[in-house]
């Protein structure tokens, strides 16, 4: 599979274009790899988080199940 790319065009305040200058030169990367690499960990991490959400609703969903299962299975065998 061939990735493609697109082209966008931005405005960024002065200070942070300036930072993507400086680590660019230091890295000797371009400023669209530099932008690239903080937009795919920006991308990474929203992902994480909504698999972390979606997690934690599937737990809540389960508890509630079992605590429905639990208590259908006390009225079946009570306790002595």
């Amino acid at each position: 599979m061939k990735l493609t790319k697109g082209k966008v065009s931005i405005s960024l305040d002065s200070s942070i274009l300036q930072d993507i200058e400086l680590y660019s030169k230091s890295r000797k990367v371009s400023r669209s790899q530099v932008i690239e690499s903080v937009l795919k960990k920006w991308q990474l991490d929203l992902k994480k988080k909504q698999m972390i959400e979606g997690y934690k609703a599937m737990a809540q969903e389960n508890t509630r199940i079992a605590e429905e299962f639990t208590s259908s299975g006390q009225e079946v065998w009570p306790h002595e």
